[in-house]
């Protein structure tokens, strides 16, 4: 089977997985290629590679009523123009499988043994893949895909596993930018786990960022304001430093993560010192 045959609606035995452009930004095809087939016993049966434009990421996520969220035009941003990677996988229930390996929008929500429960993912823009919601809109969204124009990966880097840091998590983006202006050795600093947790590299980079704001008032400010996701300070930061286009995106999407990350951090602390206690 071609990849442009597996793009064809009508096979209910098939399911549909899109890997983001944050995903091969970070160069994790590889990687959640293995992941969905140890998790879900599917077998990758094609995978092509397309080039979304703003009209048709707006019609594939009006499939699913994705396009009404406060961090929509962050995720229409994230898609036009960049490749995704499309991948088909069978087996039975091959969509609920998918589904389940999947996690839920927001990281903090997640399970760890979920895509975005692992994978350093840590927003609800940047989450690395989409699934379709049922087999209905799964049909539609084929149908959008397949007359898109072909696209390449980014560079043989976008199939292999990251060297060190990733590039679509929100909290090490801000990290890593900072840590410079603060004085401070990142490398020291900050360590991604090697499991990929979400979890752990949230309260780690957290972590960091309370060590940075420590260090420095000027940075004390930003910290806290995005941490309560607040969009000021970040706007100002990234008008008057050289932070590139794709930094500024995923450290916006960052804060419609805040309050989860909040809720789920202040969780664990406290259930910490219940056992402590």
């Amino acid at each position: 089977m071609t990849g442009t045959d597996a793009l064809a609606p009508g096979r209910p035995w098939l399911a549909l997985c899109v890997q983001a452009p944050d995903a091969l930004a970070s160069g994790l095809c590889r990687m959640l290629d293995r992941h969905i087939a140890e998790h879900t016993g599917l077998a990758l049966q094609a995978a092509v590679v397309r080039v979304h434009d703003a009209a048709s990421i707006r019609a594939f996520y009006a499939v699913s009523g994705g396009t009404a969220g406060a961090h929509w035009p962050l995720v229409e941003a994230l898609y036009a123009g960049a490749p995704v990677r499309i991948t088909w996988w069978a087996g039975d229930q091959a969509l609920t499988r998918l589904q389940r390996a999947k996690g839920w929008t927001q990281p903090a929500e997640s399970a760890p043994d979920t895509i975005r429960g692992r994978f350093w993912c840590d927003n609800p823009v940047a989450n690395l893949i989409h699934v379709s919601d049922n087999e209905e809109a799964m049909v539609r969204e084929g149908r959008i895909l397949a007359p898109l124009p072909a696209g390449r990966l980014p560079g043989r880097a976008a199939l292999r596993r990251p060297w060190g840091w990733t590039r679509h998590s929100a909290l090490p983006t801000l990290v890593r930018l900072l840590a410079p202006e603060c004085g401070v050795d990142l490398h020291r600093l900050l360590v991604l786990p090697r499991s990929g947790d979400a979890v752990e590299t949230a309260r780690r980079s957290v972590r960091a960022l309370g060590r940075l704001a420590a260090a420095t008032p000027a940075a004390a400010g930003l910290v806290e304001a995005y941490l309560e996701g607040n969009t000021g300070p970040l706007d100002d930061f990234i008008t008057r430093r050289p932070v590139a286009p794709w930094d500024a995106l995923i450290l916006r999407a960052g804060l419609h993560a805040a309050g989860a990350w909040r809720r789920r951090l202040a969780t664990e602390l406290a259930a910490a010192k219940g056992r402590a206690a």
